[in-house]
């Protein structure tokens, strides 16, 4: 038990100590800065050592009311100290925290307690956010529910916001006269104590594109101000007049240019072109028939942007690629005559061949044979087939094969480990070229294992030659290799399974001229 009270007494004071180290450098730090708020990512070196004396301090304003009375006082002598408001490692029963809700609601008029807000030093805010979740709000009790409910608690904060935006646009309405407001107009209110600044324009914009993705509180409201629906009607007919005439000028821009993508700011014969685009693009509600009439013009226009870009700008280059050279195995350095870099842009589709939309996908699909998801993929293909063509045609005579037939067999060897979709072509070879892709027998091993297997040890004089094979100088040359560490452990062990293997045979080989001069 002393041992242990020792070591409680060495790490309180270690703890002290480390305080004190801490407090001394911050106390440097605000003499130095003229107040001691340092940031939480402040670091400085202390004998060669990083101390990051911005967490620690973070930590000192958290923990500040479990902290010793004297520490309390020292910190807050320092100018600019502010310990943190929250009261930590304290939990409140539900009750309590229903009561603090209530205080609240009383001193700020209103039920809607903002996410921040802090009453008498917790987090109310926020604990209104965690009990509207459908698991904690389901635990509370029937008579915890009806408490809050008689203090006009919600669980919808966004329903008290759709009163306070009709009440905005109402007061809009009375204020001048018409309910279409400029752009980025906001609108000042005051809903159940609280101040709301609500902007009218994307207000009225989501009620005319999305009806059915607006709140009902809203659409209920709105038809209670005089002149709104007429007024908004109204507006329905003139963006029809409106994307009509637009339809005009981008048939216009699309012949002309035949490009679907509008251009930032462009304008066409003085009709704004890419506000029209971007008007489209973003509206929920077309009629069909407009929707057929801009197909018509691009039948991509409502397809991915990516889609759009590969219609307009690779296809036709790959279209062209492939009347001038009967395929579509575009090369990664391939550069269009206009600079295009479509070598490039063809390598990015296949890295990212599964990710890319239908539509692109099912056009290149589509070419056939023309084209190919892996370049390298395809040359190993078409390199074994030109194998099988020789032997179809010359036969298989593994002596008399071509050095250039001999590089493609190598060549196709490693691609079959890779591409085992062309497992056919391996079969269809062997079958005209038995055993071509069989390693290759080390003739002089197997001497070695003759010699070994008479004379009972695989450590042959250096002039040594079995069935015409240099067996000594083969021995040689592998000790050499190991001794220069160029030999893998799998060879390594081959040769040490041998029987009477030796790695330095100088003693071996000396002892056995001994022996042979001693029978003479």
């Amino acid at each position: 038990m002393s041992h242990l009270r020792q070591a409680i007494r060495s790490w309180v004071e270690e703890k002290k100590v480390r305080w004190e180290f801490h407090f001394e450098l911050l106390a440097k730090y605000t003499e130095k800065h003229g107040n001691c708020r340092v940031h939480k990512d402040y670091e400085t070196i202390v004998s060669d050592k990083t101390v990051i004396l911005g967490s620690w301090f973070n930590d000192q304003k958290k923990q500040f009311a479990s902290l010793p009375l004297s520490k309390q006082e020292r910190l807050q002598a320092l100018p600019g100290f502010v310990a943190k408001k929250f009261k930590r490692n304290q939990t409140l029963s539900v009750d309590a925290w229903i009561d603090l809700y209530i205080a609240a609601t009383r001193r700020l008029g209103s039920p809607l307690i903002p996410p921040r807000y802090v009453e008498d030093g917790y987090n109310l805010g926020a604990w209104m956010q965690h009990i509207r979740k459908e698991k904690e709000w389901w635990a509370l009790s029937s008579q915890q529910k009806q408490r809050l409910f008689d203090h006009n608690f919600k669980l919808s904060p966004s329903e008290e916001w759709a009163e306070a935006a009709v009440r905005a646009m109402a007061q809009f309405a009375a204020r001048e006269g018409h309910t279409v407001p400029k752009s980025e107009h906001k609108e000042l209110i005051v809903h159940k104590g609280l101040e709301y600044s609500i902007r009218l324009d994307n207000l009225r914009n989501r009620i005319k594109k999305t009806p059915d993705q607006t709140d009902p509180i809203v659409l209920k409201g709105v038809q209670d101000i005089p002149n709104f629906l007429e007024e908004l009607r109204s507006d329905e007919e003139d963006d029809d007049t409106y994307l009509a005439q637009g339809l005009q000028y981008y048939r216009k821009f699309k012949l002309r240019t035949n490009c679907g993508i509008v251009p930032k700011d462009h304008i066409e014969d003085d009709f704004d072109l890419s506000c029209w685009d971007k008007s489209v693009s973003t509206r929920r509600r077309l009629t069909e028939t407009f929707k057929e009439e801009l197909l018509q013009i691009d039948p991509y226009y409502f397809a991915k942007h990516s889609t759009r870009v590969f219609m307009q700008d690779l296809r036709p280059r790959i279209d062209v690629f492939i009347r001038q050279n009967s395929h579509a195995l575009i090369p990664q350095d391939y550069v269009c005559s206009d600079g295009y870099l479509l070598g490039q842009r063809i390598s990015d589709l296949r890295g990212g061949r599964y990710k890319l939309p239908k539509a692109i996908a099912d056009y290149l699909n589509s070419l056939g044979d023309k084209w190919a998801w892996n370049y390298f993929e395809y040359l190993h293909v078409q390199n074994a087939k030109i194998l099988i063509s020789h032997f179809e045609k010359n036969g298989y005579n593994p002596k008399a094969l071509p050095n250039e037939m001999r590089q493609l067999k190598a060549k196709i060897k490693k691609g079959f480990l890779k591409y085992s979709s062309s497992s056919s072509l391996k079969t269809r070879i062997e079958e005209l070229a038995p055993g071509i892709f069989d390693d290759p027998k080390d003739e002089h091993y197997l001497a070695l294992l003759r010699y070994a297997a008479r004379e009972g040890h695989a450590c042959p004089p250096i002039k040594h030659i079995e069935d015409e094979k240099k067996t000594g100088l083969y021995v040689s040359n592998i000790r050499q290799k190991y001794k220069n560490k160029q030999m893998s452990a799998n060879e390594q062990a081959k040769y040490e399974s041998l029987k009477g293997w030796l790695w330095d045979a100088s003693g071996f080989q000396s002892s056995l001229v001994r022996e042979n001069q001693g029978g003479k």
